[in-house]
C-alpha cells in the first residue's frame, strides 16, 4: 500500500484503514509507504490506521493525522499485533486522544517519528497505562528514542504538507526503497524529512513557541520569559513581539539580532503584576518579521492561561472568612499552581 491519499469525514465511529490479519512471513514482506491518512470524526471513536493481528508490516514515511473530539481515539492502534516497524512517519492527533494505543501487542518497533497530540492529554496508551510525554514513553519502553514531539504545521486542515523546519532531516536512512516522495520530488536518503512529503521550511515564518517564565508565579512583580524560534529559512534579524495579559495590551517588544533558521532565544519581553486569588492569561504573538508580513501566521502565537500565584505568606484554613475551607482545597491548590 504505497504511494495514497485517503481522506475520510464522518459523525460516526470510524477507522479510516483497517488492516485485519495480515501476516508477512518474514519482517518487511508487507510494506505501507508514502500515505497520508487524514481523518475527522465529529463526535466518534476514531483510529486513522488499525491493526487487528496483522504483524511484520513496515510503516515508512506516512503523514497520519486525525482529528476526534474523543479522548480514546487514537492515530494507530495495534491489537494482538507483533513485529510491525515505524519509521520515518508523522503522527498527529489534531485533537483529542492518543498517537499510539497499543493493546496485547509486542515487539514492535518504532523510532525517527514525530509523535504529536494537540489536546490529548496522553501521547501513548499501552496495555491500560497512559504515557503524558514523550519522554516518559520513551523511559518506560525504550522505543521511540530518536522520535520527537513538536506540531507539525500542516498548510490547512485538509493540506498535510508540513513547512515546520524543526522536523527537517530527522528521519532515518532506510536505504533506496522510497527515493520520491508523494509529491514526485527526490527524497534525501541520507537524511530525509519524516512524512509522506518533503518539508519545505517558508521563507520568512517566526513565532513564539513558548511562554517558559510561568510555571511558578509569586504576587508581586516578575518577568515575562517567551521563547522566540525562526522557522523560516533565511536568518531573522528583527521582529516585533506583541503580548496581552487578561486581554490588556502590553508594550510591544522590538527585538534585533541574528537567528539562524531552525535556531530560539529567550527574551524577557517584559513584565507583570500578579496578585493572589487571581486568574491570568498571557497571549504573545510575533509581527513582521524583517519588517515583512509573516508567509504563516498559524504558529506565531503562544499562550498560557488560568495562572495563578504560588503560595506565599500566611494563610487560614476553615473558619469564616478563611482562605481555604479545608485542608485538600489546599493540597489541590498546591498540585496545581505550585
Amino acid at each position: 500500500f504505497q504511494y495514497n491519499k485517503l481522506s475520510t469525514h464522518s459523525i460516526f465511529t470510524l477507522h479510516g484503514t483497517y488492516l485485519i490479519g495480515i501476516n508477512g512471513c518474514n519482517s518487511g514482506t508487507s510494506m505501507f509507504m508514502n500515505n497520508v491518512i487524514n481523518q475527522r470524526i465529529d463526535g466518534g471513536y476514531e483510529n486513522a490506521i488499525a491493526l487487528y493481528g496483522s504483524n511484520n508490516i513496515l510503516f515508512y514515511h506516512n503523514t497520519i493525522q486525525c482529528n476526534s473530539s474523543d479522548t480514546t481515539s487514537s492515530v494507530i492502534r495495534l491489537d494482538f499485533s507483533r513485529n510491525n516497524v515505524f519509521k520515518n512517519n508523522i503522527v498527529t492527533n489534531s485533537n483529542n486522544g492518543y498517537c499510539f494505543y497499543f493493546y496485547s501487542s509486542t515487539d514492535n518497533i518504532s523510532d525517527h517519528n514525530n509523535l504529536f497530540t494537540k489536546k490529548g492529554k496522553y501521547l501513548v496508551n499501552s496495555d491500560g497505562v497512559n504515557y503524558e510525554d514523550l519522554l516518559s514513553w520513551q523511559q518506560a519502553s525504550s522505543s521511540d528514542f530518536h522520535s520527537i514531539s513538536r506540531s507539525s504545521f500542516f498548510l490547512s486542515p485538509t493540506d498535510l504538507h508540513s513547512h515546520n523546519v524543526l522536523l527537517k532531516s530527522s528521519g532515518v536512512n532506510i536505504g533506496n526503497i522510497l527515493p520520491l516522495d508523494l509529491d514526485g520530488l527526490n527524497r534525501d536518503i541520507i537524511k530525509p524529512d519524516p512524512g509522506a512529503y518533503i518539508i519545505t521550511p517558508f521563507i520568512l515564518d517566526a513565532g513564539i513557541q513558548e511562554i517558559s517564565s510561568t510555571k511558578s508565579i509569586c504576587d508581586g512583580t516578575s518577568p515575562v520569559i517567551v521563547k522566540l524560534i525562526n522557522y523560516g529559512s533565511t536568518v531573522l534579524k528583527t521582529v516585533t513581539i506583541s503580548w496581552k495579559i487578561n486581554g490588556i495590551n502590553q508594550p510591544v517588544y522590538n527585538w534585533s539580532g541574528a537567528l539562524a533558521s531552525g535556531s530560539d532565544t529567550l527574551l524577557n519581553i517584559g513584565s507583570a503584576t500578579y496578585q493572589k486569588n487571581t486568574s491570568y492569561t498571557i497571549i504573545a504573538w510575533t509581527e513582521q518579521p524583517n519588517g515583512i508580513a509573516d508567509d504563516f501566521v498559524q504558529n506565531d502565537t503562544a499562550f498560557v492561561s488560568g495562572l495563578k500565584t504560588a503560595l506565599k505568606g500566611i494563610y487560614t484554613i476553615g473558619g469564616v472568612n478563611s482562605d481555604y475551607a479545608t485542608i485538600p482545597a489546599v493540597i489541590q491548590y498546591l498540585n496545581t499552581f505550585c
